[in-house]
């Protein structure tokens, strides 16, 4: 397995030698990770979170699949973009 940052892109690339385990995939796929078939390389953001990940699975650590769904995701993303909405708004009033 190699690990590769893609400073254009702020990725993560990985490249494993042979097609890995379904668990592996669904590991990969949990955390947002995505197959690029061009480049044959699963790749994600260049997050903390992820390169933690990453490492782990390259030590050869048992990874489970992140407890996180895209529909859990989204609702953090509308709740985060709504506080800073508010925040804005908030701000707005105080010029008017």
């Amino acid at each position: 397995m190699k690990i590769e940052k893609n400073e254009m892109f702020n990725g993560l690339e990985v490249y494993f030698d042979t097609k890995p385990e379904q668990e592996t995939i669904e590991a990969l796929k949990s955390r947002f990770f995505r197959w690029h078939k061009l480049k044959k390389c699963w790749y994600g953001r260049n997050t903390q979170q992820n390169l933690e990940f990453l490492q782990a699975l390259s030590n050869g650590e048992k990874i489970e699949p992140a407890k996180t769904t895209k529909q859990a995701r989204n609702k953090d993303l509308m709740k985060e973009a709504s506080e800073i909405y508010a925040n804005g708004k908030e701000s707005d009033e105080k010029y008017i």
